[in-house]
C-alpha cells in the first residue's frame, strides 16, 4: 500500500508538470499551491490504510492451545524467541510508522 501512495504522488507530480507547461506557460510558482493541496489530499486518503497495515503486527490473538499469533497472519507466533519473525515484523512496523506519524511533527 505504501508503494501505491508513492506511485500516486509521482503520477500527480507528472500530471501537474505537464499541465503547468501546457496550460499555464510554465508558471510553477503560481501553481504550487495546487500541487501541495492534491498531494495533501492523497496523503489523507492513504493515511488510514497505511497506519492500519503498520499496526497489524501488534494485533495478536490467543488460540485455544495457549499460543498468541498475529491476527492477520495466523502462522506467525507473537514474541516467539524461536523464529524471530514477529520481532522483525514489529521493528519494520515501527520504522514504517515513522511515515504517518511524521505528519504530526
Amino acid at each position: 500500500k505504501l508503494i501505491m501512495v508513492l506511485t500516486a504522488t509521482i503520477l500527480v507530480a507528472i500530471a501537474h508538470v505537464v499541465t503547468v507547461f501546457v496550460r499555464h506557460q510554465g508558471r510553477f510558482r503560481e501553481r504550487r499551491s495546487t500541487l501541495v493541496a492534491v498531494v495533501g489530499t492523497l496523503g489523507l486518503i492513504f493515511y488510514t490504510s497505511v497506519t492500519v497495515v503498520m499496526l497489524q503486527p501488534f494485533d495478536c490473538q490467543l488460540h485455544p492451545n495457549g499460543r498468541w499469533t498475529v491476527s492477520a497472519y495466523a502462522d506467525i507466533v507473537c514474541w516467539s524467541q524461536e523464529t524471530g519473525e514477529h520481532t522483525a515484523m514489529c521493528i519494520l512496523a515501527i520504522v514504517g510508522l515513522a511515515i504517518p506519524v511524521s505528519n504530526f511533527a
